[in-house]
């Protein structure tokens, strides 16, 4: 999902995502949105996907803060 024409951009991947959109485009569509100013917030559970695509990784396990990079 992503919410488009406003100054913060919250991303969520899901097994419906991935079929529809290969992760190469929405890689893309990340970056072009940072790129643009836009600040994206990703929840995904793809370490690819946030290799490629974060500057600024926030890992979460039941509801506790367990890495801040």
């Amino acid at each position: 999902m992503v919410m488009q024409d406003v100054n913060h951009q919250l991303f969520t991947n899901s097994v419906e995502s991935e079929v529809l959109i290969s992760m190469e485009k929405v890689g893309k569509l990340l970056k072009d949105l940072a790129e643009s100013g836009k600040t994206v917030l990703v929840s995904t559970h793809d370490p690819e996907l946030i290799d490629k695509c974060c500057d600024y990784v926030l890992c979460i396990d039941r509801g506790k803060i367990i890495a801040d990079e």
